[in-house]
Formats: structure tokens, C-alpha cells, sequence
């Protein structure tokens, strides 16, 4: 079975165990696909309409940002990997473009970040050379099944077969980050002084990722109904 039949596979059948309203027996209801892209990437999405007023969207959406985490004792450079699966629900309270959108994400999202000692690190006013402390490294999972809230923009996939845009914003709940540190090559048993001071630089990395249990998502997409 291809990835596009089991698509049509899963949200026939989730459609059957969800459906709180008939749909009129003349109306017929088309597959919407749509190619996606904003802040958590590009990706692609189906959607199936349930009611007049509800539905069904399966995606997939992959994205990559480099950058640096600056609000420590040292400057790490850092690589946030994003990709999601989300089997999401809309709602069109008026029936018309306007949705508002609950969902379930299976979420691979992923965070690293690294420095290497070039020379001196200071930490807390204390200097470690390149052999004392080669270097500091962390890496950040997320809760892998994250909910999505949000409101958007798009027409509901009727018997009307016709191209249009689509429009999400809204907020991924990940939980609170499994952040695991580890100094590069170093026993800190041995250094006390180096273990406080990675501890430190611990707890500062902690508090810069913290706010990232919500993560804001704008989605713009082209969509064709079939």
C-alpha cells in the first residue's frame, strides 16, 4: 500500500469514528492536498471534510535553523531540527473560511548545541584552556506526542474542485525539554572547581530553552481540491 493510500486509509477511518453529523446524502466531499511553508519548515498536507463544518487534515512538515544560544557564560552554537506528523480536526464555527483547529502531534523535533574551546573559556571569572575543558555540548528532545491549538484561513474541500490558500497560526505544547549536558572529554570528578562551573552553565542553558515547552507556528500553504 502507498504512503498516499494509507493517508486515505487513516483519515476514512478516523473520519468514521469521529463523525458527530451526517452529511447530506446529494453533497459530495473531495480530497483537499496542499503543498505547506512557514516558520516550522515545508511540508505537505491532506485533508478530507467530515461535515459542512468539520475537517480532517493529516501533515508533514520538516525544517532546520542554525543559530547561537548567547544568554550564558559561553556562546554555543546551536542547530534546532523541527519535524512533525499532526493529525489535526478544524472546526468552521460559521461555516465559512474561518477555523479553529485542535490536533495531535507525533513530534521529532530536536535542539543541539556545542562549543569548542579555540583557546581560553571563561566561566564565572575562572579561564580553562583547551585541554582542561575542550569543549561543552547539549542536546534537547521534546515530549514526542505534543498537541497543537490554533486558528486559521481555508475553505472547506467540497464538491467544488479549485485551487486556494491556506493559512494556520497557532502553538505546539511540547513539555518541558529532556536536556542532557556533557562536557567534551573531561572527568569532573576530578576538577570540582570546573564542575561548578559546569553546572552553572547548566542552569543557564536550562532557563535560556525553557520557554520552548510552546512553540508558535505560522503556516502559509496552496491547496487543490480533487
Amino acid at each position: 500500500m502507498s504512503l498516499l493510500s494509507r493517508c486515505h486509509f487513516l483519515l476514512l477511518a478516523f473520519s468514521a469514528c469521529c463523525l458527530v453529523k451526517s452529511v447530506q446524502a446529494e453533497t459530495a466531499w473531495h480530497y483537499q492536498y496542499s503543498a505547506r511553508i512557514g516558520v516550522i519548515g515545508a511540508g505537505v498536507e491532506i485533508a478530507r471534510a467530515m461535515s459542512p463544518d468539520k475537517v480532517l487534515r493529516l501533515n508533514w512538515q520538516r525544517g532546520s535553523y542554525d543559530g547561537g544560544l548567547t544568554g550564558t557564560q559561553v556562546d554555543f552554537d546551536e542547530t534546532f531540527r523541527l519535524e512533525s506528523i499532526g493529525l489535526l480536526l478544524d472546526w468552521h464555527p460559521w461555516y465559512n473560511s474561518f477555523r479553529t483547529t485542535i490536533g495531535l502531534v507525533s513530534n521529532k523535533n530536536k535542539l543541539r548545541g556545542v562549543i569548542q574551546n579555540q583557546g581560553v573559556l571563561n566561566i564565572n571569572g575562572h579561564e580553562y584552556g583547551s585541554v582542561e575543558l575542550p569543549g561543552l555540548s547539549y542536546d534537547a528532545d521534546f515530549r514526542k506526542a505534543s498537541i497543537y491549538l490554533g486558528l486559521g484561513w481555508s475553505l472547506v474541500p467540497g464538491h467544488l474542485k479549485n485551487w486556494t490558500f491556506t493559512v494556520d497560526s497557532g502553538l505546539f505544547i511540547q513539555g518541558r525539554l529532556d536536556l542532557d549536558f556533557d562536557v567534551l572529554d573531561v572527568e569532573l570528578e576530578e576538577n570540582t572547581l570546573l564542575a561548578s562551573d559546569v553546572a552553572l552553565v547548566e542552569g543557564q542553558v536550562r532557563d535560556e530553552l525553557d520557554h520552548l515547552w510552546l512553540l508558535p507556528s505560522f503556516m502559509l500553504g496552496l491547496a487543490r481540491t480533487f
